[in-house]
């Protein structure tokens, strides 16, 4: 279910240190607990390296400990924990290889490291990509 109110939290993700990512129709969040502190990520239209999109459906790490972000109109993101930005991946008709929708909505990977994305239902497909070495960072 997606709602428009904007203190929605669409997903709680603990981090493995002592921290939780939270998805939120208004940005990501990261807490950490022993702090009890957080960081903010939102888009911003001047900075690349940002989130692409403040609507988040889901947030997932895989077997690499690599955070991935669904939005709900900007498509995935790849947290880069170096540089505190993320890599983002959007559809582009233009190009076959880009996601096949911008509108997304659950993540998940196989035992084989693949990413399932789950796209809005009438928008896109469920489809399923994989980064070759090196290409995620």
């Amino acid at each position: 279910m997606w709602t428009d109110d904007p203190t929605y939290i669409s997903k709680i993700l603990p981090d493995g240190n002592g921290g939780l990512w939270i998805g939120t129709r208004n940005g990501l969040y990261h807490y950490t607990i022993a702090t009890k502190t957080y960081k903010k990520y939102v888009h911003d239209e001047q900075d690349p390296a940002s989130i692409s999109d403040d609507r988040i459906f889901d947030v997932m790490l895989d077997g690499h400990y690599r955070l991935w972000v669904s939005t709900s109109r900007g498509g995935l993101n790849l947290y880069q924990p170096e540089s505190d930005g993320f890599r983002s991946f959007s559809h582009n008709p233009n190009d076959p290889t880009s996601i096949s929708s911008n509108f997304l909505r659950k993540l998940a990977e196989t035992r084989d490291g693949r990413i399932w994305v789950e796209s809005d239902e009438g928008v896109g497909t469920t489809f399923y990509f994989t980064l070759r070495r090196g290409s995620a960072s």
